[in-house]
């Protein structure tokens, strides 16, 4: 809840809009889900893909890989990253 109170100050003092004045919690708590959600992909989700990319391409070059394996191993490895 504390990330939902920082923005809706910062709305208010951004945007000169309060929040406080919609009556309805839902009308609220759907305006601020909206702002929180770019926020919340970048952290988590981008987070999760580059640690992915990361852990991939430095398992590439610590593996002592065969031609064929090295083949197999970069077609299952894009497989699942698009999965």
């Amino acid at each position: 809840m504390k990330e939902i109170e920082e923005i809706e100050s910062q709305i208010e003092s951004e945007m000169g809009i309060s929040l406080k004045n919609y009556k309805s919690n839902e009308i609220e708590q759907t305006i601020t889900n909206m702002l929180i959600f770019p926020q919340y992909f970048f952290k988590k989700i981008l987070f999760s893909v580059l640690l992915f990319l990361s852990v991939f391409l430095v398992s590439i070059f610590l593996l002592e890989l065969t031609p064929i394996a090295f083949i197999f191993y970069l077609i299952i490895g894009v497989v699942l990253f698009f999965l």
